[in-house]
């Protein structure tokens, strides 16, 4: 018979495993201590609490799938760029609106617009709708070639100019193998005229260093701005379809935005799509191979 003091401490779970055992006891044969002892060889051995099951996340569809699903009258009515390809955002509505609340945040601060247009409009063709900024790469637009820019003297078909003397403006030499420089140039400074150098270096350098000085305080301030605005947009930017989810940290890389998630580093494109980790020590995202196929095309975009 198993042993068990009235004091000792027993787990809920292991307390529901031992009263699920003891429903095998034949009450009807059995009374007082002959029933304690049968119910004492019902507790659990080497009982275990289970585990709880982790949390895993949601396996997002392909990019083709998410391209062709239809429109949901209950979701944000934003378009995600989704590899190019174009998809409905997939996170709830806020109550009385048509955007969730990280694109209803985006688009208060673009005069109603979002970055890559709305799902069940007319798809955009440049950024919030202003041919000023960036053209989207869409898959099945065409981007402009850059043109190279060619040396003036190609183009016009002048011929390429020589460098003259700057002591007596022929061409063929400089300054330092001149042969019409004057004799006066060989003598000697006087002392008076080396100090009035000195003082016009020392007066030089002092105003540099004021010049310098004043760009590092002006530096250091936009930097605290950018700081402050990045602090606002992690507090309103959040992931996935609940608005308790973590906030995410900017850590745009080479012109192109992403977003981190600072519990486990995963790094998010604009439309929630899983692009790489974040390296700390070297400040830097590690691409995903999907991850750097896209990173190279809004870099083009850029």
């Amino acid at each position: 018979m198993s042993s068990f003091t009235i004091h000792d401490k027993v787990s809920g779970h292991e307390i529901k495993t031992w009263y699920l055992n003891s429903l095998e006891m034949e009450v009807d044969t059995i009374d007082g201590e002959a029933a304690w002892a049968s119910f004492m060889d019902h507790k659990p051995v080497d009982f275990k609490v289970p585990r709880k099951p982790r949390n895993t996340k949601k396996v997002s569809s392909t990019p083709s799938e998410r391209a062709n699903t239809g429109f949901d009258d209950a979701m944000c009515e934003a378009r995600l760029y989704n590899d190019s390809l174009g998809c409905q955002c997939s996170s709830k509505k806020v109550e009385g609106q048509r955007l969730c609340k990280a694109h209803q945040n985006e688009a208060d601060k673009h005069d109603g617009q979002v970055k890559n247009g709305f799902i069940n409009e007319e798809r955009p063709t440049h950024h919030y709708g202003d041919e000023t900024l960036s053209l989207i790469p869409w898959h099945d637009v065409e981007l402009p070639e850059k043109k190279k820019k060619t040396p003036k003297a190609q183009t016009s078909g002048e011929p390429k100019k020589q460098r003259k003397c700057g002591n007596c403006g022929m061409p063929g030499h400089n300054k330092k193998n001149c042969k019409n420089s004057s004799s006066d140039s060989d003598k000697p400074e006087s002392v008076a005229d080396l100090m009035a150098k000195l003082a016009i270096a020392q007066a030089a350098q002092a105003a540099e260093a004021a010049e310098v000085e004043q760009v590092a305080e002006e530096v250091a301030a936009e930097v605290v701005a950018e700081v402050e605005q990045d602090e606002e947009l992690d507090e309103d930017l959040t992931i996935g379809e609940e608005d308790d989810a973590s906030p995410l940290i900017d850590c745009t890389f080479e012109g192109v935005y992403y977003a981190r998630d600072p519990n486990d580093n995963i790094v998010y494109d604009d439309d929630s799509f899983e692009v790489g980790t974040w390296d700390s020590v070297n400040a830097l995202i590690e691409f995903n191979k999907k991850g750097q196929q896209l990173h190279k095309k809004l870099k083009a975009a850029v």
